[in-house]
């Protein structure tokens, strides 16, 4: 015979995690949504940890660290473009004083690993050469098209550090634009 009786419920929150955490054993879990919209429980692995704290906003890949590179992956001629900048616009000053190596201290341009200094992801970008760009970061490109009806007219690929790139823009949009 049955016993009756009344089935005590407990709830249960758990607060927003903003980092990676694990199960007792080790492992890692994520939730995602499966075709039919159900929710579902999946292991998460090591080749996903970047792209999550990316999500939970507790990594800035610009800020990374190319091990790979070197500061003479850096474009002498785009430092000084960034320095024109700075003046040009308005910047701060205090940056022209800078020495090159504090300069790129200052802006994120470059970061300690041990006692070694290494280029950032933002240093290639901002300041780097068009091989440093290509070989470190090649993803990193940008495109002008221009189309007239379904006619491609223009279609550049521009993989150079993001000054000479908008540069390169503003050429074509002065020259397309009527």
């Amino acid at each position: 015979m049955p016993v009756r009786g009344r089935i005590k419920r407990t709830s249960l929150s758990v607060d927003i995690g903003f980092t990676i955490v694990s199960t007792m054993a080790g492992k890692v879990l994520r939730r995602r949504l499966k075709a039919d919209g159900t929710p579902e429980t999946v292991a998460m692995y090591p080749s996903e940890y970047n792209t999550r704290l990316s999500d939970l906003r507790m990594l800035d890949y610009s800020a990374m660290p190319l091990m790979q590179a070197s500061i003479d992956d850096f474009d002498i001629k785009e430092l000084d473009r960034l320095r024109n900048l700075i003046m040009v616009y308005n910047g701060d000053k205090t940056l022209l004083e800078l020495t090159d190596e504090e300069l790129y201290k200052a802006l994120g341009f470059i970061r300690e690993v041990g006692s070694e200094w290494y280029p950032t992801v933002t240093g290639i970008l901002v300041i780097g050469t068009q091989n440093a760009i290509e070989t470190y970061i090649p993803t990193a490109k940008s495109a002008f098209q221009v189309l007239q009806g379904t006619d491609v007219r223009v279609n550049e690929d521009i993989a150079l550090p993001l000054f000479a790139t908008i540069e390169i823009i503003n050429t074509y949009l002065t020259a397309w634009n009527p």
